[in-house]
């Protein structure tokens, strides 16, 4: 049990910097594509969620690549699978991880609750900059946007 521990901390102390930016830039492109599905959706709900899984993948690809991190500081692992030394071999390595880890990250994505999240967020922030349009249009003094609109 002992070893096993000294080896996750050499490696987690080793590769901390490259795991933390991975982790960072998965979660800023998230937040950035949930954004953007947001805008696009106050406009067009059916683009909007058209968006919204690109914003799910970026989550994917960057476990993906904290793992393939991870493996460059496993010996044993170096033994059994060694890293391939191309940098298309590499890539394909990679693309292949990530095709490979889709629909296991996407069923435990929707079992935590994650997605319901994310629709979450990108329905608010569609109906907050719809309602921008609406609010700016009724302002400047012309009719609505909405295609519903009250009657008196």
């Amino acid at each position: 049990m002992l070893p096993i521990l000294t080896t996750a901390g050499r490696v987690l102390w080793r590769h901390w910097p490259a795991l933390m930016a991975w982790y960072l830039a998965g979660i800023l492109v998230h937040y950035v594509i949930i954004q953007v599905a947001g805008f696009i959706g106050a406009s067009s709900a059916t683009l909007g969620f058209l968006v919204l899984p690109i914003a799910i993948l970026a989550r994917l690809v960057s476990l993906v690549a904290m793992f393939l991190v991870l493996r460059d500081g496993l010996r044993n692992l170096q033994e059994v699978a060694p890293l391939p030394e191309p940098v298309a071999e590499r890539r394909r390595t990679f693309l292949t991880a990530l095709l490979a880890g889709i629909l296991p990250f996407f069923a435990v994505y929707w079992a935590q609750g994650l997605l319901s999240e994310d629709v979450r967020a990108y329905s608010l922030r569609a109906l907050e900059v719809r309602s921008g349009i609406i609010a700016t249009s009724i302002f400047d003094g012309g009719e609505p946007v909405s295609s519903v609109t009250a009657t008196a």
